[in-house]
């Protein structure tokens, strides 16, 4: 039997994964084939629900598993597989024309090429199993006849890339049975608390002490801070810094921690924490922890809470209350503070730093064999032309003919007749209305004599080249322009009734 299938998985004799990226393929394009019986050219699904049932159903499909054969990606054959189906699945969602550059469609679709897309997913799964301790570190060197370890790929790929040295703050789920802590009822309206809050700190009884405590995160950094006071009088006030890379959630979970740290030599007393993080009281609440600043706090406030009476509930933060009002500020103080303390890295950090790396890989794909149409149309990634642009499809995702026209005049491989002239569909590439040039996009949009005055009304100007109007119209504009000529009013392909190759 030259390969077996394990969990999803086909294992070939050689372990290069071949056989399971044809296999994994085949299913995706099966179920993009059942999305086309509700898609056409013109008409169907819009491009907007087309990218999300390919990105929500069809490109999980590729994903799976790939921490395990990402050294595969490495294959050039291999990666042209994957590039078809998403080539595929781009077609389907914006209605191009056969031909129309894969890395054009990946572009004004906004979607990141598929290979360093599932590269950054399988080092997003093995950070995830770093975190909880189930994933191997060590790096095999290569030699002659050693086949390249998937872990050996993957801790390539994150030591490239930058991630901050330390402690993940995801970990295995530690199981929570019982609490000494009593914690706001999940079931108390918050409207209530807002209007009653001012008057049960009043009504505390004497010699209750209260924390008030509260995270920040601003340009500057991100800190906590605390106020720990008993009857008037303050006991302990903090103002902490942390890494720039922690959550804000992790600092107001850090405030709490820290305030119940600093009251463990008291003994009977009655203590109430006031936090304005509803997501930290949440997250206590639950039975099952992953968040190792989340049981670090609780740890701390079950030992509070084995020899005084703690409660933790939640105020309205930017209310006016006085302690809240305080805490706030020593947390902002906290953003700058050189008082640091370390911080477990979120996971959420570690998924950005990889979404970037794809961001970046799709550029210099990008940037080393770009389209020239398609560069002059909606410029350079990350300059205003390309910004204006995105916001201007955006905007058109929701019809899907005017989008597929769209596509046709940003990429120039539209049903005019320089382009159907290739396809075999016209008999010559002539333009019908001034029979002086050959029909282009730039021709059509830019120098056809017979729509100047058209021109002029729509984009404000009777001849320009297509870098200066797609400059100084929104895509929108030039979409209503093209359909105004009446170019666009019959479709050469339909008698096929697809998009797609």
């Amino acid at each position: 039997m030259p390969h077996a299938k394990f969990l999803g998985v086909t294992l070939d004799s050689k372990l290069n994964f071949n056989q399971h990226i044809t296999n994994t393929c085949a299913k995706a394009v099966a179920s993009l084939m059942q999305s086309k019986r509700a898609v056409g050219p013109t008409w169907g699904l819009p491009p907007d629900a087309c990218m999300w049932i390919y990105t929500r159903a069809v490109r999980p499909i590729l994903a799976y598993s790939s921490v395990i054969w990402a050294n595969a990606l490495n294959k050039q054959y291999n990666v042209k597989k994957l590039e078809k189906v998403q080539a595929l699945a781009m077609r389907m969602g914006s209605g191009a024309l056969p031909g129309t550059s894969n890395q054009a469609l990946d572009h004004i679709m906004d979607i990141p090429n598929i290979a360093a897309f599932l590269k950054g997913e399988a080092a997003k799964s093995a950070a995830r199993l770093r975190a909880t301790g189930e994933w191997s570190l060590e790096v095999i060197p290569d030699s002659k006849g050693t086949i390249t370890a998937h872990t050996t790929v993957n801790n390539s790929y994150t030591g490239k890339i930058g991630l901050p040295k330390g402690i993940s703050d995801l970990t295995k789920p530690l199981l929570k049975l019982d609490t000494n802590y009593q914690l706001m009822d999940p079931t108390t309206n918050l409207s209530e608390i807002r209007g009653t809050v001012a008057a049960s700190i009043e009504k505390l009884p004497p010699g209750t002490i209260t924390c008030f405590t509260d995270g920040s995160k601003t340009d500057d950094g991100t800190g906590y801070g605390y106020l720990i006071s008993k009857d008037g009088l303050v006991l302990a006030e903090g103002s902490v810094g942390i890494p720039d890379y922690c959550t804000v959630y992790q600092a107001e979970l850090s405030a709490i921690t820290a305030a119940a740290s600093t009251l463990t030599q008291y003994e009977g007393e009655h203590i109430v924490f006031y936090s304005d993080s509803l997501s930290s009281i949440q997250a206590l609440r639950n039975k099952n922890l992953t968040s190792k600043t989340a049981i670090d706090c609780h740890r701390a406030l079950t030992c509070l809470g084995d020899s005084n009476s703690v409660c933790l509930t939640w105020i309205p933060g930017h209310e006016g209350h006085a302690g809240n009002e305080k805490a706030d500020e020593l947390a902002k103080k906290g953003t700058t503070s050189t008082n640091q303390m370390q911080g477990y890295i979120p996971q959420s950090h570690t998924k950005s730093c990889i979404n970037r790396e794809v961001c970046k890989q799709t550029e210099l794909l990008w940037q080393a064999k770009p389209q020239e149409h398609t560069l002059n149309t909606i410029g350079e990634l990350g300059s205003k032309q390309r910004q204006h642009a995105a916001k201007s499809l955006s905007c058109l995702r929701r019809n899907r003919r005017k989008f597929r026209i769209a596509v046709q005049l940003i990429t120039g491989h539209a049903q005019l007749n320089y382009h159907l002239h290739k396809m075999t569909l016209k008999d010559c590439s002539t333009c019908p209305s001034c029979e002086s040039d050959v029909e282009t996009v730039n021709h059509l949009v830019g120098t056809c004599p017979a729509y100047a005055l058209l021109r002029r009304r729509v984009l404000g100007t009777y001849y320009n080249n297509i870098d200066y109007i797609f400059q100084h119209n929104n895509v929108g504009n030039i979409v209503e322009f093209a359909i105004k000529t009446g170019r666009f009013n019959s479709d050469y392909l339909s008698q096929d009734n697809n998009a797609v190759t």
